[in-house]
């Protein structure tokens, strides 16, 4: 318990004076202590171990980036096999154009 204490104690100092890690926003660093409340180590593992949020997250990223993720992704299975669907059908028929 007084383990718990110093990290939720570190942590709360962190916030008040803007101190990241590294690259680590804010929200990660949220996203992390979410899933420690869920019973897990960091986001990472929540998200490995809980595929309908994996989807959800995809599934958001390919409605928001879908035309910018088709140019940029040469490898079209991949999109697809990703759960990109829109970006692969942007890639698919730009390419097809390009033919």
């Amino acid at each position: 318990m007084k383990g718990k204490l110093i990290n939720e104690s570190l942590y709360d100092y962190k916030r008040r004076h803007k101190v990241n890690e590294g690259f680590a926003t804010r929200e990660s660093r949220d996203l992390d202590e979410i899933s420690r409340w869920c019973g897990y180590d960091d986001f990472a593992e929540f998200i490995g171990d809980n595929p309908g949020c994996f989807g959800v997250i995809v599934e958001w990223i390919d409605e928001q980036f879908n035309e910018t993720i088709g140019q940029n992704c040469d490898d079209l299975e991949k999109l697809n096999n990703s759960g990109l669907y829109r970006s692969y059908a942007n890639a698919k028929e730009d390419d097809e154009d390009d033919e």
